[in-house]
């Protein structure tokens, strides 16, 4: 065929392709405030590590055991090297497919067909020498190079190579991502552990300070000085404080072995040191500006690679319709009798092959495919939106909860200071028959009532902390 008219059927049929690819890339949205509050903050070079946010020596012991031994993030980095296999598999993408070939075969003609009555008549060539006569049935050796090798005309093969790419980036964000989680989780479930430690040991005293007025309200009413009505009121709010003691030790033992899944350990006592009665530093983190979580928060960087991952996986879907350009070879030797097969160069055998094809019959099949990767490619746009707006929610959250806390701590911290006192006092009033035992149960009731609420805000406050490093990008670069 003249090759002018190659050229143009070429055209046409690249045409015909552009026409059908109008699916354009969806571009996301990033609407962010100029900052998180009317406060105005600069922008942050790094966060700081978390040995610097975590420095009690058994935690970040803890933190480097689930590093190693954590099962979520021994799923992400499996997860990281099947990634990271689709990359080398893309590696030579756009490079030539060499292999060895090796086959025999045998082949019988039929009396009545065209192969069959013309190898017959061959044979009968006086130009033939005897080892060139060709046998019925005919048998085949053949050993080569073969080679298949489509030139990316349009870039289709560099867009799923830029896709592949894009994924592993993302995976390899989604690894620092789960570490951050579960760094995050260990945090909190060992803030957790400690707070109940506190309050089985505040419900432990409240327990012996109970213990000691029974005994004083029974002492007073052999002399005479308390009734049986007081002793029962004693004796039953030293069993509410004791089945209280149960209950907590019920809830340690939950938070050891949820502590215990964490560090990837089956049983054992997990170590920890006593709850700090003070408020933890906050000083440490600051939190920039909204738009450092683009740079800090590992959630959005993979978002942000899986949306890039889905743009190419459009562009090489739109270029599918396109026509490609395949060339295929062989290098070898062939030959029907085994002895002759490395006969060089009288069994030398080679072939090229170039061939344009375009999709037609199956062109629905590949238009449904550039519908559905463009529809994952608005997906990905969503979902890094969400991700952005999920980003910023939960840093203006952690933001305005630590500074709630740290002001309802401060008051509820001085609450129960003066019930202790009260506690102190009742009881001295109580010798001296200048206060009633009610007024003594009622201020054991307030003081370990305050002391646990206490705790649970110095725990709240600490998760919060946790909470809002963990939002902020817990540290990674």
């Amino acid at each position: 065929m003249n090759p002018y008219k190659i050229g143009i059927i070429a055209l046409c049929m690249s045409l015909t392709a552009c026409s059908s690819t109008k699916h354009k890339a969806a571009q996301p949205k990033i609407d962010l405030p100029a900052n998180y509050s009317t406060q105005t903050d600069t922008a942050l070079k790094a966060l700081p590590a978390w040995t610097a946010i975590y420095t009690e020596p058994i935690l970040r012991e803890h933190i480097d055991t689930a590093l190693k031994r954590n099962f979520d993030i021994r799923l992400a980095m499996q997860a990281l090297e099947v990634s990271r296999a689709g990359i080398r598999f893309t590696r030579g993408i756009r490079l030539p497919e060499l292999g060895f070939a090796a086959g025999s075969g045998v082949r019988r003609f039929g009396e009545y067909t065209m192969d069959g009555v013309g190898n017959f008549d061959t044979q009968f060539s006086p130009n033939l020498k005897e080892e060139k006569r060709v046998p019925n049935p005919l048998p085949d050796y053949q050993v080569g190079l073969v080679s298949t090798w489509e030139l990316d005309l349009y870039g289709k093969l560099k867009n799923e190579k830029q896709a592949a790419i894009a994924r592993f980036a993302a995976t390899e964000q989604g690894r620092r991502f789960v570490t951050t989680q579960v760094t995050a989780d260990i945090a909190g479930q060992y803030l957790e552990l400690q707070a109940s430690d506190r309050e089985l040991s505040i419900i432990r005293n409240s327990i012996r300070l109970q213990q000691e007025a029974l005994e004083l309200v029974k002492a007073q009413k052999e002399a005479g000085l308390a009734n049986q009505l007081a002793v029962e009121l004693m004796e039953a709010q030293l069993l509410s404080t004791q089945a209280f003691e149960f209950d907590i030790q019920g809830r340690v033992a939950e938070q050891e072995a949820q502590l215990n899944y964490l560090l990837g350990k089956n049983g054992g006592r997990p170590g920890r040191d006593s709850l700090s009665a003070a408020l933890p530093l906050s000083e440490l983190l600051r939190v920039g500006v909204p738009s450092d979580v683009l740079r800090f928060r590992t959630d959005i960087q993979q978002a942000e690679q899986e949306l890039q991952a889905a743009g190419a996986d459009l562009k090489a879907a739109r270029k599918s319709l396109f026509p490609s350009l395949v060339i295929n070879s062989q290098l070898g030797w062939q030959a029907f009798n085994a002895a002759f097969l490395f006969n060089t160069p009288a069994s030398l055998t080679y072939n090229l092959f170039g061939g344009l094809t375009a999709p037609l019959l199956n062109r629905r099949r590949l238009k449904a495919m550039v519908l559905r990767t463009s529809a994952e490619q608005r997906r990905a746009v969503v979902n890094y939106e969400k991700t952005l707006s999920n980003a910023f929610r939960e840093v203006i959250t952690a933001i305005q909860k630590l500074e709630n806390m740290r002001l309802a701590f401060d008051r509820k911290n001085r609450e129960a200071e003066l019930l202790m006192r009260a506690v102190n006092t009742s009881n001295e009033l109580f010798r001296m028959g200048r206060a009633g035992y009610l007024e003594v149960i009622t201020a054991q009731k307030n003081a370990l009532a305050a002391q646990i609420e206490l705790t649970e805000l110095r725990k709240r406050y600490g998760l919060s902390l946790v909470e809002l490093y963990r939002a902020l990008g817990g540290g990674w670069q």
